[in-house]
């Protein structure tokens, strides 16, 4: 039985008349005339974001905002890709940027950011069934070990027996599960806009004042050896920095830094480090001119944001291409609106 992609519950009256017309788009082939309008010659390229493939609820102790799709979307995402589009790998990407070399028409390539459990559980058995070869980009102090600052800031809010929590933003209540849900996304925002030993500092105090007393995660992430055997199977592992600091939150120096150490394990325990690069973050405040130039100095060919499109690769700078992040409220309409050249027209109209 074929797979089908999963309509996330809750849409407002106006995104649901919004998604029946872009089905009914769909049934009488209207998105398939929108991929095929404005294609053009010059290299076009979709760039999928995925971080975690999951079912709601498996794992209770990861930050449940970090899905980009349920395994039953992810299928037949990866499904509708191999049967209308063209997936390339990061080898043909680099092969286009460096050499010029045509990619393919309506080609796809699939990234998946932080290398959790779930990708080899999930994401690259799904993406292997379909001939997909995706990209990996891990935070190398990750590997294996820790936990990162989203989940640890997770479990500290959903599990604490406190009915409040002093915060950089105030007193925070976390009576309901509205409430904990509320302050995560305040929270979140504020740890992402801060400097980044502000933000490491702020979380380890805020998990402190939740006393919540809940073990780790186990090993959420995959480890050298599991890495390993992916990138045997054809799966690139890439470089993602060292600790996952947004990089214009520190200093030059110490960005460059944290590029070089990540692209340096990779290169030490998988044998090859390709000059490929995922900015942390990668929203337009996350990266910048000097940053692009410290990855041109380091030899890096290829990086992505996470800036929403469609990358031109005779228009876009390589090494800050823009990605389309997946969310589990993509159905197969708006999934397939989103890997046509009128979205990428109309986002960019809103810049």
């Amino acid at each position: 039985m074929s797979p089908s992609i999963e309509v996330a519950p809750a849409a407002s009256p106006s995104r649901s008349r919004k998604a029946a017309a872009l089905r009914t788009a769909s049934s009488i082939g209207l998105l398939n005339l929108l991929q095929r309008v404005g294609r053009g010659g010059d290299h076009p390229l979709y760039v999928l974001a995925y971080h975690r493939v999951s079912e709601y609820g498996a794992a209770p102790l990861l930050d449940p905002d970090l899905i980009s799709a349920t395994p039953g979307q992810f299928a037949a995402q990866m499904q509708f890709i191999a049967r209308a589009y063209h997936p390339v790998s990061a080898e043909d990407v680099l092969d286009a940027v460096e050499r010029g070399t045509p990619l393919p028409r309506d080609a796809v390539l699939v990234t998946v950011d932080d290398g959790y459990r779930d990708f080899q559980q999930v994401i690259h058995p799904i993406a292997r069934r379909y001939g997909i070869r995706p990209v990996l980009f891990v935070p190398t102090a990750f590997v294996g070990q820790g936990a990162f600052w989203w989940d640890q800031l997770y479990r500290a809010l959903q599990f604490t027996k406190s009915a409040q929590i002093d915060s950089p933003l105030g007193c925070l209540p976390l009576r309901t599960t509205d409430e904990r849900n509320h302050a995560m996304d305040l929270l979140r925002a504020y740890v992402k806009e801060s400097p980044f030993d502000q933000a490491r500092d702020a979380v380890e105090s805020l998990c402190a004042s939740a006393g919540a007393h809940v073990a780790a995660p186990g090993q959420a992430t995959l480890d050298w050896d599991e890495l390993r055997a992916l990138a045997r199977d054809g799966v690139t592992i890439a470089a993602h920095t060292h600790t996952h600091p947004i990089l214009s939150h520190i200093p030059l120096e110490q960005a460059r830094r944290e590029i070089r150490e990540s692209q340096q394990r990779i290169a030490r325990e998988i044998g090859q480090a390709l000059p490929i690069f995922a900015f942390p973050d990668g929203s337009p405040g996350a990266f910048n001119a000097d940053l692009t130039q410290v990855l041109r100095e380091e030899g890096f060919k290829l990086a992505v944001t996470m800036v929403e499109g469609r990358a031109l690769l005779k228009r876009d700078d390589p090494l800050c291409l823009p990605r389309l992040y997946t969310t589990p409220n993509l159905d197969r309409a708006r999934f397939h609106l989103h890997l046509t050249p009128m979205y990428d027209r109309r986002i960019r109209g809103k810049r």
